[in-house]
């Protein structure tokens, strides 16, 4: 969130777009402003697939 808040667009939120069918700037706003957030999954297991949700 901090880096959203800052304008950059991180690995993570271009994989996520990328994923979601989004534009990266438009996920990172979305971020920016507290209407999405990226779970991190802390796990050894590796995970295929996020979901994203928007309200």
């Amino acid at each position: 969130m901090k880096e959203a808040r800052k304008g950059n667009i991180t690995k993570e939120v271009e994989i996520i777009a990328n994923e979601e069918h989004i534009s990266p700037e438009k996920l990172r706003k979305m971020i920016a402003i507290g209407k999405v957030v990226i779970p991190k999954k802390i796990s050894t297991e590796k995970q295929n697939h996020v979901e994203l949700e928007t309200t």
